[in-house]
């Protein structure tokens, strides 16, 4: 306990901190610690390295976004690629990012940061799971046919797959972007 309470804020004595039990297993315990009017996700595989919570202030996003880095073949934690797990309403979305010290962009797709893509099969367990509970994310996803979403824009637009054709409207001039690939898509979107 007093190395959550270290975590949040360099001391067990400040008095303003609140801890309750969200969640009890026999892996894993999950906690909600209020410090003010703040909520944070905790862990015990959050260690800040290689597996962290990053505050956000999106109109899209819920506030915290998980980031998980799995280094690969002795390649060091700060050049390791980046998966992020968020909730849009209550759909758990992904996305895959270079290293951070190479920015939020790819080589190949350098225009902007990768959509977030919806995740079709939220997984049961592991801190993924705990997380989109805990941040409000649907344990299943409902799938509509007539308006099946796959990917969230920068801007929070819906990107839709109709069996054929991916599909997005632009915000900024009411455009219809379709393509049959999503890199299509993201090239005509940006053009």
């Amino acid at each position: 306990m007093q190395t959550v309470l270290e975590h949040i804020n360099g001391s067990t004595n400040e008095p303003e901190v609140k801890v309750f039990c969200r969640g009890l297993d026999t892996t894993f315990v999950i906690f909600l610690i209020l410090v003010g009017d703040i909520a944070v996700f905790e862990h015990k595989q959050l260690d800040g390295e290689k597996c962290r919570i990053i505050s956000i202030s999106d109109e899209l996003l819920k506030p915290e976004i998980l980031e998980i880095r799995d280094p690969k073949n002795s390649v060091a934690v700060d050049d390791a690629c980046r998966s992020q797990y968020g909730v849009i309403g209550e759909v758990l979305v992904e996305r895959y990012l270079p290293p951070e010290t190479k920015g939020d962009t790819w080589a190949h797709d350098n225009v902007a940061s990768p959509w977030w893509s919806v995740v079709g099969h939220p997984p049961h367990g592991g801190i993924v799971a705990d997380f989109n509970k805990y941040i409000g994310g649907a344990y299943l996803r409902t799938l509509n046919k007539d308006h099946n979403v796959v990917a969230y824009t920068e801007q929070g637009e819906e990107v839709t797959f109709d069996g054929r054709e991916y599909l997005v409207t632009r915000k900024s001039d009411e455009q219809e972007v379709r393509g049959n690939k999503m890199s299509a898509v993201r090239q005509q979107y940006y053009s």
